[in-house]
């Protein structure tokens, strides 16, 4: 969620995609590509990283 609203502020222009990177740990990239992402698809609920899929079957 903390990702999601911090994205959020970076989309609405409040702060920058380097302000977005340094408090989730990412570089300027990924924030980019998240931006990106919610910009196309919206919020899907889902938290980061979770695919839906069994892990053993993620590898």
């Amino acid at each position: 969620m903390r990702q999601h609203c911090v994205i959020e502020q970076v989309v609405d222009g409040k702060i920058t995609n380097r302000q977005a990177a340094e408090v989730l740990g990412l570089t300027e990239r990924q924030v980019i590509r998240l931006k990106e992402r919610m910009k196309a698809e919206g919020v899907t609920g889902r938290p980061p990283g979770e695919t839906g899929f069994p892990r053993a079957l993620q590898q």
